[in-house]
């Protein structure tokens, strides 16, 4: 059974993901398919998360595996650093493309008056 989701969620996910142009979509999707994950992506974009937090939390099952059964350093640790190197590719794009930092500017007081 899959869980319910309501529809005022899809709605919220919708005017989310309109609200990015085509080629930052392009970067999202590079990033949704480095971390199988829909929500760490979007997470990246909104400077919610960093990246090796989002590719951790996106590896978590192979950690635990690793923390079972031992690592393959060649393997895994290259693994690693291949996947961050996409993902902050990925999340560099969309930022050039997208200024989400919001600039306010003082008002000056009269305190000194």
């Amino acid at each position: 059974l899959s869980p319910t989701i309501p529809e005022e969620t899809y709605v919220t996910l919708e005017k989310q993901l309109h609200s990015y142009s085509d080629w930052a979509l392009v970067g999202l999707q590079q990033s949704v398919e480095c971390l199988k994950s829909l929500s760490l992506a979007l997470a990246l974009c909104e400077s919610e998360i960093e990246v090796p937090r989002a590719v951790y939390l996106s590896r978590l099952e192979q950690v635990y595996q690793i923390d079972t059964w031992g690592s393959v350093e060649w393997y895994h640790d290259i693994d690693i650093q291949e996947t961050q190197a996409r993902v902050s590719a990925a999340t560099l794009f969309i930022h050039l493309l997208h200024d989400f930092r919001v600039v306010q500017t003082k008002q000056k007081s009269n305190i000194m008056a």
